[in-house]
């Protein structure tokens, strides 16, 4: 189980964005729910936070993707958590 915190929270979560921090818990099942079907972007940190960027982009890349599956992006204007995660579908 995994308590949302007032510091996960970012633009364009939908979903967490109506959690209470401190108080509701998800699994990370949930978690990949939100993150994929509806692109909540918390819910996607939380899940990238806790597997490790290396083992997203190593279970994306044993799929065969032709380009790198998932990036932080650093930069300045990278999003609220000073990161912008950037990924790439099948073509």
């Amino acid at each position: 189980m995994y308590t949302v915190s007032a510091s996960d929270l970012v633009q364009d979560s939908d979903i967490m964005g109506g959690l209470t921090p401190g108080v509701t818990k998800i699994t990370l099942r949930d978690l990949a729910t939100m993150m994929s079907p509806v692109s909540d972007n918390s819910a996607t940190n939380v899940v990238i936070d806790r597997v490790g960027m290396e083992n997203v982009n190593a279970l994306l890349n044993s799929l065969a993707l032709r380009t790198p599956a998932c990036a932080a992006d650093d930069g300045p204007e990278s999003g609220d958590r000073g990161r912008k995660n950037v990924s790439t579908p099948p073509r």
